[in-house]
């Protein structure tokens, strides 16, 4: 029925950021927030910016989103919640 909602996301490493695109297509989201959860960032990345203006990190067990990180060596996963914005959002950290 070509109705959908996408958002490109690209994961700049080297330039330590991440680039989540202008939403394309007709469908509205429901999602008013949306929840990143950093897996293996916990060495590089100590403080965040969201277009700019600092955040807070949040830092959780990583056994409260799936159960297989409990055998990994990560204890801790760094998460942040953002607005589902419909401009492009830009994560640097």
């Amino acid at each position: 029925n070509g109705i959908f909602y996408k958002r490109e996301i690209q994961y700049d490493g080297i330039n330590r950021k991440i680039i989540m695109e202008k939403p394309s297509g007709k469908y509205i989201s429901h999602f008013k927030v949306l929840r990143l959860i950093f897996h293996g960032f916990q060495s590089e990345m100590k403080s965040l910016r969201v277009n700019g203006k600092p955040v807070k990190l949040h830092t959780r067990p990583a056994g409260l989103f799936l159960k297989s990180y409990q055998q990994s060596s990560d204890k801790d996963l760094l998460s942040v919640t953002v607005a589902n914005t419909p401009q492009q959002i830009i994560l640097k950290w």
